[in-house]
């Protein structure tokens, strides 16, 4: 018989460090975006996942749209979730500047998509084949 792990994600702490920052995140669209990369295939060296620019697109043009329903007015909050991990990753020194900046550029290229992505009426539907 095999157990299964738990993602024991440190949730509150990273929610609460945003806060700190005065940049509130929201603690649904956090849960999605940290759950989503600790389920996929990225590092957690520091406790929470550590994003890549793959594992950006994968998130926000993929595994989100896939598995989260979301509103226009949700949808920068998956958005600002997985800035605020890369900083974090960066802080940790995770992330040295030159690399942090080019996963922050990526990131906010790929959220340009992101929200026409999230609400598009033909991901709600079947496929037709």
């Amino acid at each position: 018989m095999t157990t299964a792990t738990p993602l024991l994600l440190d949730l509150d702490s990273f929610l609460a460090r945003a806060e700190e920052r005065g940049a509130p995140l929201d603690a649904r669209a956090a849960e999605a975006v940290l759950g989503l990369l600790a389920l996929g295939e990225a590092r957690r060296r520091t406790g929470l996942p550590e994003p890549t620019e793959e594992l950006a697109e994968e998130l926000l043009h993929i595994l989100l749209p896939l598995y989260v329903s979301a509103t226009e007015e949700e949808v920068p909050g998956f958005v600002a979730s997985l800035v605020a991990l890369v900083d974090h990753a960066h802080e940790a020194g995770r992330l040295n500047a030159k690399r942090h900046a080019k996963l922050m550029a990526r990131v906010h290229e790929l959220a340009e998509g992101f929200p026409q992505t999230m609400t598009s009426p033909r991901r709600l539907t079947w496929p037709r084949l």
